[in-house]
């Protein structure tokens, strides 16, 4: 069966209380090409990820990103380093006393700033997340792989349809191949 090579697919996977959301790209490409996207906290999982999609998958560029659903983000814990912001703080006005420019301060500029904003570290059991992302990565691939068939389908229905219509002519051309 033909099958494309353009497709996409999700799936949603959940983790003590937090959620992922997973999402698998792939266009045409002669090898296979596969490039992982986990949140810091998962890193340390992408090989167990580019196994998953190795093992399924031979050909194509495929693009796999994990991301905190909306609803894990909640379970994610901004930190902000006051003392830092504040030696910031001090330094810019001190700069600005001796060079005579204007003390005024951004607070999002100051957030973004080297150290002054952290998330804390999730604390999530290793190997049920290891075992949750594998199965989320697969019914992901899943998807694509559904997606990837229908669109060959498609393909192979246009290129059969077009092959009739060239017989066709062809059969047309038999028949008047004598008057012309």
């Amino acid at each position: 069966m033909i099958q494309s090579m353009t497709g996409f697919g999700q799936a949603t996977f959940e983790v003590a209380g937090v959620q992922f959301d997973v999402e698998v790209r792939s266009v045409n490409h002669r090898y296979l090409d596969v490039r992982i996207r986990l949140p810091r906290q998962i890193a340390h999982f992408e090989s167990d990820a580019k196994a998953v999609v190795q093992e399924r998958l031979r050909r194509g560029r495929v693009d796999a990103s994990v991301v905190f659903s909306e609803s894990g983000a909640d379970q994610v814990e901004l930190r902000v380093d006051h003392e830092l912001a504040g030696q910031y703080v001090q330094a810019a006005r001190e700069l600005a006393e001796v060079h005579g420019l204007n003390p005024a301060l951004d607070t999002h500029r100051i957030l973004g700033l080297p150290g002054v904003t952290s998330f804390a570290d999730l604390e999530l059991p290793d190997e049920a997340l290891r075992e949750r992302l594998v199965e989320g990565i697969r019914k992901a691939l899943d998807s694509l792989e559904a997606m990837r068939q229908a669109e060959g389908k498609a393909l192979a229905d246009e290129f059969e349809s077009r092959l009739a219509r060239i017989g066709t002519l062809g059969d047309s051309f038999a028949d008047r191949a004598e008057i012309v």
